[in-house]
């Protein structure tokens, strides 16, 4: 199975999902979230950055789609906003 945008989305449809095994992103490659940008920009996401919260990594895009290190995907629809507010 070739995964797609669309098959994100639709994972982030459902109020956020684990990624399939399938979907060709190797959970807690890193704890910064490096793997999680490349995999989310590789889908045509435009990636604003990627951090180390301790715990785990993650990696954020401009309209608000977050991928965990553990996988864990979602849509912050305030991402952008709080994004702004700490400029």
């Amino acid at each position: 199975m070739t995964f797609t945008r669309e098959n994100l989305e639709a994972l982030i449809a459902e109020c956020g999902s684990f990624l399939p095994a399938d979907a060709g992103y190797r959970e807690c490659a890193d704890l910064d979230g490096q793997a999680a940008h490349l995999f989310l920009q590789a889908l045509g996401y435009s990636v604003l950055g990627h951090q180390d919260r301790h715990t785990h990594g993650c990696a954020y895009t401009a309209c608000g789609v977050i991928l965990s290190t553990n996988g864990f995907v979602h849509r912050d629809i305030n991402l952008a906003w709080k994004l702004h507010r700490k400029a």
